[in-house]
């Protein structure tokens, strides 16, 4: 356990593409999934007199054990099963949060009911809390730069509200955090915008869910990634014709144009695109895509 807690701390502040690339390693052989497991396996939660967390509250992050695991003040005790039980949570704990996508796609692929609500019991009572209290706090420090935008924000228990000034109009938007955070995804929700295509809506809703499963919880960044969408499409700047979003995820604007139906794409998603089809053709019109412009 200690040498995936090891392998974990390289995933801590570094670079979105270089944390994706530790994880697709670690994928390769399944070596998360198999990880997920033991970790329940071994903690038998089920039986709760085998397991007693010695702390506050789980909101509590600041006399709470499990975020604040460390060798020497918590990891030791007169019980090894418990100070190994206590570095298998804080080990499940890491995970959740450098790498929710990837603990959420294991536990949708668990075919033991029994099991699987033994996973969702324990992740809503130990785990969850701590992760939305340090979504929230993200945003909180977030809010000055969101604001320079005139966005109003508003953080509620488990949902953050934000006002987003369209021309003469405002935008209501809500990010509601499920209880059982990271298990399910967090909800983006609001009204179609007046000018706006109800495809390019959902394009952008999904885009703005998207980056948070990426960037594990920022939702600081997918109401980043939303206003820039929309501030961009009421400027005059085109969506690109496959994902009918202007923003990519990576940040990137449509700038791969077919020559002969002048419709723009991003490179990544032009990049799918071809792979999928095993052609280099446009997704619109077919003709062979030249990349001279």
């Amino acid at each position: 356990m200690w040498s995936w807690i090891l392998i974990l701390s390289y995933m801590e502040d570094i670079t979105l593409k270089m944390k994706n690339e530790y994880i697709g390693q670690l994928l390769q052989n399944k070596e998360l999934p198999i990880l997920f497991d033991f970790v329940f396996e071994y903690l038998h939660i089920e039986d709760e007199r085998l397991y007693i967390i010695d702390s506050g509250k789980p909101q509590d992050t600041e006399n709470n054990v499990i975020p604040n695991y460390d060798l020497i003040e918590t990891g030791k005790s007169e019980s090894s099963t418990h100070e190994l039980k206590l570095l298998a949570t804080y080990l499940y704990f890491k995970c959740a949060q450098l790498c929710g996508s990837q603990v959420q796609l294991w536990f949708q692929e668990i075919r033991d009911k029994q099991f699987k609500n033994i996973v969702e019991k324990f992740t809503v009572k130990f785990i969850s809390p701590i992760l939305v209290k340090d979504i929230k706090e993200n945003v909180g420090k977030e809010i000055g730069k969101l604001q320079q935008n005139e966005v109003n924000i508003k953080i509620g228990t488990n949902q953050i509200k934000a006002n987003i000034p369209v021309e003469e109009e405002n935008i209501s938007m809500r990010w509601s955090i499920p209880a059982n955070y990271p298990l399910s995804n967090v909800a983006v929700e609001g009204p179609l915008c007046v000018g706006v295509k109800e495809n390019q809506w959902k394009a952008w809703l999904l885009a703005s869910q998207k980056i948070i499963s990426l960037t594990n919880g920022s939702i600081a960044k997918s109401i980043e990634l939303f206003c820039k969408n929309v501030n961009l499409h009421f400027s005059g700047f085109e969506d690109c014709a496959i994902c009918y979003s202007i923003l990519h995820q990576d940040s990137s604007l449509p700038s791969k144009t077919c020559t002969t139906c002048s419709n723009k794409f991003h490179a990544a998603c032009l990049y799918k695109w071809f792979k999928s089809s095993g052609s280099s053709t446009c997704p619109l019109c077919r003709s062979t895509f030249n990349f001279r412009r």
